[in-house]
């Protein structure tokens, strides 16, 4: 399992200095390795230029466990797809209703096609209702995904935005209304700007000076169409860009 965090920001540093990523499979694969992660799986229900013809999926999963979830109806019982719609925050699979028979053998089903014991995803959501969902998995016990989880959920929500937007450059969408990635620093700054500190607080505690602070706000506020900060900070929780205080 990875647990160099310093090692992780590197690799998201280096994913946004990156222009346009085409290469999805990939890209998909370099995160898993990098996390070790069983599977990653980027389902677009309401996104301009994917889903008019229906959901759009990328995913990491064997055909054979996609054609039987597909038989076998899952989508209709599946918790994960149920919070997804309902969450606004990212949120890990343990929290999740697992009760009934029904549940309880698509459960089953899962690990014995090797989907993974754990995971969680992170909601993507956009102007005009656009959302989205990226999902990962892993074969960690709960006890220690959990933990893990707790180093590494900002890397996850992060990445569900570089990745919602690296599909939606692939596939040659129009991307004027979509989300535009906040950089790590700029998250981190709006994170600090939501527990209500100042921007000298914040410099001080980014070892910084407050005029690098005020601009990570300005692009962030850019990016995000907002008119002042407290607008941007409303901005990014409500499109699950930074997590609410």
């Amino acid at each position: 399992m990875m647990k160099d965090i310093i090692g992780s920001r590197a690799f998201l540093d280096s994913l946004y200095e990156q222009s346009v990523p085409v290469d999805i499979d990939q890209l998909f694969e370099d995160v898993r390795t990098t996390y070790d992660l069983a599977h990653i799986v980027y389902h677009a229900t309401n996104v301009k230029g994917l889903t008019e013809n229906g959901p759009y999926l990328r995913l990491t999963y064997s055909d054979v466990w996609v054609n039987r979830y597909t038989i076998k109806n899952y989508f209709a019982i599946d918790p994960v797809i149920e919070a997804g719609i309902r969450n606004y925050a990212p949120f890990n699979w343990d929290i999740l209703d697992w009760t009934g028979k029904a549940r309880r053998d698509f459960l089953g089903d899962s690990a014995k096609h090797k989907v993974g014991p754990s995971g969680m995803s992170v909601p993507i959501r956009g102007v005009n209702g656009q959302h989205a969902i990226l999902s990962v998995t892993s074969f960690q016990a709960p006890d220690t995904w959990n933990k893990f989880l707790r180093s590494y959920i900002g890397d996850f929500q992060m990445l569900a935005q570089y990745i919602h937007q690296a599909i939606i450059q692939a596939e040659g969408v129009d991307s004027k209304e979509q989300i535009t990635p906040l950089s790590i620093r700029e998250r981190d700054v709006l994170t600090l700007c939501a527990r209500g500190e100042t921007t000298d607080e914040i410099a001080g505690q980014l070892g910084v000076k407050e005029r690098t602070i005020r601009a990570y706000i300005e692009s962030a506020r850019d990016k995000l169409n907002a008119k002042n900060r407290i607008h941007a900070v409303a901005k990014a929780i409500g499109r699950g860009l930074i997590l609410p205080p």
